[in-house]
């Protein structure tokens, strides 16, 4: 019994760093080594390069409330060799809510193909951020915090994109990730097999990217994802000052945010020194299945179940607000769900993910 007991309270460890890995990793990254390139006066300002500018106020967080929490929308950008040609494309779509006063963080995870109507070529909500605003109400970094601000009622106050590509000048600047990958994977000629390895920076983007080797396609995809997060966060957690160093030019070229070094520092020490059970990560709602508009064709899309979304927007997302009905939401619902699928990831609801992960293979 105890030696059950010791492997649980592993385990539980284990899915910590997976939880936290996720803003660990971005935020983290970017305040590190923008603290420390700023410290050997490698930086010419106080923040890392923002072509997008700042989100708009009107999506902002209501100032009677700002000094409680903030919301930031976390990007990775890429163009899928698997997908679409089109460059931008959002592989990646996360809501990290700070709050500040209760010293807890939510994560919403938006599924990249979540079903929008057509405000988009395919439907799509991934397709928003490279869309052009002189053809498109929603495009760019501003239109995809307006969808989301209209669809799921959430504020954004911040943001930082990462590009794809950029994981692997990163992964191979440390040395490489070692992870237990979990299945069999192929894409544009690169196969990787199963199994714990070091991966580099090559075989990382693979990983993180490959879709079609699993039943459930993007939500296989972003448990993989989660995996190995949580195995370049251990790697970046150890890192020496030597290390980090090696870090500062990767993460130049791949990150985009808004956030000056003095706010990143601020969402990375609320991190640090967070109770691990005040974290939790909770997944929209819905299902996959294929649409076949004039619009837009034959596409396989995410209909979002908007009155399960309502609820978990009510309770992981407004402590401050009152609470929004589902008929408020701008969500497009396609079809209807079983009511007892979970979508939450707790501190204790993760034990057991990488089981998971592994059984949509069918193994």
């Amino acid at each position: 019994m105890s030696r059950q007991r010791t492997a649980d309270k592993n385990q539980k460890k284990k899915r910590v760093i997976v939880i936290l890995s996720i803003f660990i990793v971005l935020l983290g990254i970017i305040a590190a080594v923008c603290v420390y390139a700023f410290q050997v006066n490698l930086m010419k300002d106080d923040t890392v390069k923002s072509p997008d500018g700042k989100i708009e106020d009107q999506y902002n967080t209501p100032s009677k409330i700002k000094d409680k929490m903030a919301n930031f929308l976390v990007l990775g950008i890429s163009n899928d060799p698997e997908l679409r040609s089109d460059d931008n494309m959002t592989d990646t779509i996360m809501v990290v809510s700070c709050d500040f006063e209760a010293q807890k963080i939510n994560i919403l995870q938006i599924p990249r193909d979540s079903y929008i109507g057509y405000e988009t070529n395919t439907g799509k909500i991934n397709a928003i951020y490279g869309q052009s605003p002189e053809k498109w109400e929603y495009a760019g970094l501003d239109g995809l915090a307006k969808m989301i601000h209209e669809t799921f009622g959430i504020t954004i106050d911040h943001y930082a994109t990462l590009q794809m590509d950029g994981f692997a000048k990163i992964v191979d600047s440390i040395g490489g990730v070692t992870m237990d990958v979990p299945k069999d994977m192929e894409l544009d000629g690169l196969s990787i097999s199963a199994g714990r390895q070091t991966l580099t920076g090559e075989q990382a983007i693979a990983v993180v990217r490959v879709r079609k080797a699993y039943v459930n396609a993007d939500l296989g995809r972003l448990d993989t994802q989660k995996l190995f997060m949580a195995a370049l966060a251990e790697k970046c957690l150890k890192l020496s000052v030597a290390d980090m160093a090696k870090l500062i030019t990767p993460v130049m070229e791949s990150v985009t945010t808004d956030l000056s070094i003095a706010d990143a520092l601020e969402y990375y020490k609320l991190v640090q020194g967070m109770d691990m059970n005040q974290i939790s990560v909770v997944s929209v709602p819905g299902t996959g299945l294929y649409t076949n508009e004039t619009k837009i064709g034959k596409q396989a899309v995410y209909s979002v179940d908007k009155q399960r979304t309502a609820e978990l927007l009510n309770q992981y997302f407004r402590p401050y607000e009152e609470a929004v009905p589902a008929e408020s939401l701008g969500i497009i619902e396609l079809t209807e769900y079983p009511s007892e699928e979970n979508h939450i990831s707790t501190f204790d609801q993760l034990n057991g993910a990488e089981q998971s992960v592994a059984s949509d293979s069918g193994e």
